[in-house]
């Protein structure tokens, strides 16, 4: 395989970890979206009831609720880090296949001049 075959392949897979990142960042998200539903509906039991045991309850659940958030933004921070360094890594790979495309096509004009350069020669 040429250098330029790794080196696309390389940009396709790393492409292809970042769609799996996002996807898990939108499962991160939807994970805070459920908690932040939950927070609501405790905090309007609260407000409803006067019954110390369930607002001992909601409270525990609002509690809980407030943890999967923080836990979730974790780690989307840590998958937004992932994507971001992949992302790099890409654009890198991308100017390695650049440059080999160069060269591919510098060796091309000196092939083509030097078959000209006989070719003349020969008449």
């Amino acid at each position: 395989m040429a250098l330029i075959d790794t080196y696309r392949t390389n940009v396709a897979k790393k492409r292809e970890q970042i769609s799996k990142l996002f996807s898990e960042k939108a499962k991160e998200n939807e994970k805070i979206a459920a908690a932040r539903t939950k927070i609501e509906r405790a905090s309007d039991a609260i407000r409803k009831t006067k019954s110390s045991a369930t607002i001992k309850s909601k409270t525990n659940d609002i509690t809980r609720a407030e943890k999967d958030i923080t836990t979730s933004e974790k780690k989307i921070a840590v998958l937004e880090k992932q994507i971001a360094k992949l992302e790099k890594e890409i654009a890198d790979e991308q100017k390695k296949v650049e440059r080999e495309e160069k060269k591919i096509h510098d060796q091309r004009i000196k092939e083509e001049a030097e078959m000209q350069k006989k070719h003349n020669t020969r008449f």
